[in-house]
């Protein structure tokens, strides 16, 4: 497979029309179809088909449109790398990032290395870490941000010093509204919206070691009726009544006009809900999930060792007690 050849691939996973990626990559749509029938007749595999609305990928399209993304970033990727002087540090940094708060510690670090080299780029990728993961160990990403993180014997890990609680998004509407916290047996028999990334790594506050899935106790609690990679469009699920949202406590706009209410889950440590809600024992937490950042164990490029070094400086800053 060629190069060019993928990148016409994606040009028309990401138009939906064979004219509008004709236009974008300034080719001809003749020869654009020529390049495609080639690429089938190589991988033996249809890839799109044509309907009323335009291009739709088959199931050998998707999966190939995923591994296209990767091999086309790790050429951008290697190519940058290669052109850059003794002298300069410039060019592009790679991230892979989960939905978090937490990502205000790489923002910050970003404009410290912009401020000192204005040649340094950032691009960014938004999932989960099931949806990212394959995209750090092949190295189409420089770094990886990891909700409720998990050791990783064969990857670099630092702790981010922000951590974000667990709660439920429900319509005002909702008796769970007027709680000002809830347990997970709360859930029981509810219609459930929760991220599809299966094993989340869940520690309570304070109860150092003591780690726990939530996603699986409340999955078990209630009833899953729909998954999501990044909390955005749950906003609209929760408001026309699907059900509730499992999510952190800042990704979702509450309060106001929005029609939503956040209510953070706590738990003792170690239960899985089986306190009645009335409980008021003081060993009752909010749940928190930690976040870190992974990378490989290579030699990194210049400008993603000036990130890395930013980044550091950040995390002491936040954890410094004069913060």
């Amino acid at each position: 497979m060629e190069l060019r050849t993928l990148e016409y691939f994606l040009a028309i996973a990401r138009e939906g029309s064979l004219t509008r990626a004709a236009t974008t990559l300034h080719v001809t749509q003749p020869t654009l179809s020529r390049q495609l029938a080639s690429l089938e007749k190589e991988l033996g595999q249809q890839l799109y088909v044509r309907t009323h609305s335009g291009i739709q990928l088959t199931q050998a399209g998707e999966v190939l449109r995923g591994y296209a993304a990767s091999i086309v970033e790790l050429s951008e990727k290697a190519e940058d790398a290669v052109s850059l002087t003794e002298r300069e540090i410039s060019g592009p940094v790679y991230l892979g990032l989960g939905e978090t708060a937490a990502v205000s510690v790489l923002a910050r670090a970003m404009a410290r290395v912009r401020a000192e080299h204005p040649g340094v780029t950032f691009r960014i990728r938004s999932g989960n870490a099931v949806d990212l993961m394959d995209g750090l160990v092949s190295g189409a990403f420089d770094f990886l941000l990891e909700c409720d993180v998990r050791p990783h014997h064969d990857l670099n890990e630092l702790d981010l010093p922000d951590a974000d609680y667990w709660g439920v998004v429900v319509r005002d509407d909702d008796p769970l509204a007027a709680r000002s916290s809830i347990r997970i047996a709360d859930l029981a028999g509810r219609d459930l919206i929760v991220s599809g990334q299966e094993e989340r790594t869940v520690r309570d506050n304070g109860a150092a070691g003591d780690s726990y899935s939530l996603v699986s106790q409340i999955a078990r609690a209630g009833r899953v009726v729909a998954t999501f990679t990044l909390a955005y469009n749950t906003r609209y699920l929760v408001r026309e009544g699907l059900g509730i949202a499992l999510v952190y406590d800042s990704l979702i706009e509450v309060g106001g006009d929005t029609g939503l209410t956040f209510i953070p889950i706590e738990d003792a440590p170690g239960e899985g809900g089986g306190a009645s809600s009335g409980d008021s024992s003081a060993a009752r937490r909010r749940v928190y999930a930690h976040h870190g950042l992974l990378w490989r164990k290579v030699l990194l490029t210049k400008q993603a060792q000036v990130f890395l070094d930013a980044v550091r400086a950040e995390c002491e800053a936040a954890r410094s007690p004069l913060h």
